[in-house]
C-alpha cells in the first residue's frame, strides 16, 4: 500500500504542490521509521524542492523538511551532509516556530548527534551543552527533548572515554525516561544498558552487573529474542551472558576475577519511545 501510494502521487497531485509536499513529507518519514532510508530520500528531497518553490505558511515547512532529511542522512552514514541540513533546519525552525519550540530543539539534538558521529567531538560538546542549558529552561519537556540531548551528551562522554562523566548524565536520563514512558519503553531499556556499560567501564562491577542483568531480562521480555540488542548481548561469546550466569543462585557469589572484564557492549544511542 505504501509503495503504491508513493508511485501514484506524482500524477494525482501534480497541480497541488503544497499538498503534494505534505504527502511526500509524511510518506518519507514513514519509510525512514521503517528503516527504508533509500526509499525515503527521493521523497523528502522532492518535497523539500516543492516546499521551497511554493513558499508561504503551513506545515510542513522548509525547516521541517531539512530536519527530516538530516535524520535520514545520519541513517545513511552521510554525517557531513546531515550536519549541514541540521544547521539549516535550526535557523529556519527557529524563525518559523521559535527557538524554544520542540522542533527546533530536535534539530539541535540531531546536529549534536551528527557531529559526534562525524568525529567532531569538540563542536558536538558545545552544541549539546548549549542545548541542554536551553532545554532546562523550558516550562515542560513535552517532547522528551531533554532526554534525547542527555543521551547524546552521554554518548559523547563515552566516546571521549569519560565514563565517570557519562554515568550521572545517564542516571538523570533514565529517571526522566522512566517517569515519562515507563521502564518497559525501548528508550528506557536502552538507557539502562548504556548506564550499565558506563559503570562497567569504570570497573564498578557490583553496580554494573545488576543494571546489565535487568537490561537483558527486559530486552528478552519486552523486545523478544530476535531484537538486535537481545541477540548481541545474549551471544555465547558475550560477557553479558556470563554475568547473568554468574548471578544465578547455583553459581555462588560473583568475584571480579571470575570472568572476562572486557566491555560487554558498545555504547549506543537510545532508541526512541
Amino acid at each position: 500500500v505504501l509503495d503504491s501510494a508513493a508511485a501514484k502521487m506524482p500524477k494525482e497531485l501534480a497541480t497541488e504542490p503544497k499538498v503534494k509536499a505534505a504527502m511526500l513529507y509524511t510518506l518519507g518519514n514513514v519509510y525512514t521509521n521503517l528503516g527504508r532510508a533509500r526509499e525515503s530520500k527521493p521523497l523528502l528531497e522532492e518535497g523539500l524542492r516543492l516546499r521551497s518553490q511554493v513558499g508561504g505558511n503551513g506545515s510542513p515547512t522548509v525547516g521541517d523538511f531539512a530536519s527530516a532529511l538530516g535524520s535520514l542522512f545520519i541513517d545513511l552514514g552521510q554525517f557531513d551532509s546531515a550536519t549541514a541540513l541540521f544547521r539549516n533546519a535550526i535557523g529556519r525552525l527557529g524563525a518559523e516556530h521559535g527557538a524554544l519550540d520542540n522542533r527546533t530543539f530536535k534539530a539541535r539534538s540531531g546536529l549534536g548527534d551528527a557531529l559526534v558521529r562525524a568525529g567532531r567531538l569538540a563542536s558536538a560538546d558545545t552544541v549539546l551543552l548549549g542545548t541542554i542549558e536551553a532545554a532546562r529552561r523550558l516550562p515542560a519537556d513535552t517532547g522528551g527533548i531533554l532526554i534525547d540531548v542527555l543521551n547524546e551528551l552521554a554518548a559523547l562522554r563515552l566516546n571521549q572515554r569519560r565514563p565517570a562523566d557519562a554515568a550521572p548524565i545517564l542516571t538523570e536520563a533514565l529517571q526522566r525516561a522512566r517517569q515519562r514512558w515507563g521502564e518497559d519503553a525501548p528508550v528506557s531499556i536502552s538507557i539502562l544498558g548504556n548506564l550499565g556499560h558506563a559503570r562497567y567501564l569504570q570497573t564498578k562491577y557490583r553496580e554494573a552487573d545488576p543494571l546489565i542483568i535487568e537490561t537483558l531480562k527486559l530486552r528478552r521480555r519486552v523486545q523478544g529474542e530476535r531484537h538486535p540488542g537481545t541477540a548481541t548481548a545474549w551471544n555465547k561469546r558475550s560477557p553479558w551472558r556470563q554475568i547473568v550466569a554468574d548471578s544465578s543462585p547455583s553459581s555462588g557469589p560473583v568475584t571480579t576475577g571470575s570472568r572476562d572484564r572486557s566491555s560487554p557492549c558498545a555504547a549506543g544511542r537510545s532508541e526512541r519511545a
